[in-house]
């Protein structure tokens, strides 16, 4: 019997993320200033200078991943 692929999830096995779109609160990435458009979660009213656009956010989690490996 074949695998029946769930269009449900991705090929990892994790659902595809609901994105928000926030183009209207003007949001600016804290490390590189780029406007944000779309987060996948809906952002605090208060922490809204310290949210990080995708490439800064995926370059962060690589230096932190280094740092944990001890790198």
């Amino acid at each position: 019997m074949a695998h029946q692929r769930n269009e449900n999830f991705t090929r990892r096995g994790f659902r595809p993320r609901k994105m928000f779109d926030v183009s209207d609160l003007n949001i600016k990435c804290c490390e590189c200033g780029a406007e944000i458009k779309e987060l996948p979660f809906v952002p605090d009213p208060t922490r809204l200078d310290k949210i990080y656009c995708r490439d800064c956010m995926r370059k962060r989690r690589e230096i932190f991943r280094r740092k944990r490996q001890g790198s």
